[in-house]
C-alpha cells in the first residue's frame, strides 16, 4: 500500500476477511455486516483495538437481554 493511501475501513477489512476465508451466501455476509455495524455504533465508533475485554463482551450480553 502506498504511504499516502488511507488504510481500509474496518467494515471493508471484515468483508475481505470473511470472503477470503469462507464462502458465505450474500445474505449471511449482509447479516454479519449488519451486526458489525451495530457493534461499532454501540461502541460510539471506537475501534475494537482500543477496547478491553469488558467493552467487547458487553455488546453480546446487551443483545441477549433485548432479544
Amino acid at each position: 500500500m502506498h504511504p499516502l493511501q488511507n488504510p481500509k475501513k474496518l467494515l471493508d477489512r471484515f468483508r475481505d476477511a470473511i470472503r477470503l476465508k469462507h464462502y458465505y451466501p450474500y445474505s449471511t455476509e449482509k447479516t454479519y455486516l449488519h451486526w458489525v455495524r451495530c457493534y461499532i455504533l454501540y461502541q460510539n465508533k471506537r475501534h475494537p483495538a482500543e477496547m478491553g475485554i469488558v467493552e467487547i463482551e458487553a455488546f453480546p450480553h446487551l443483545v441477549n437481554l433485548q432479544g
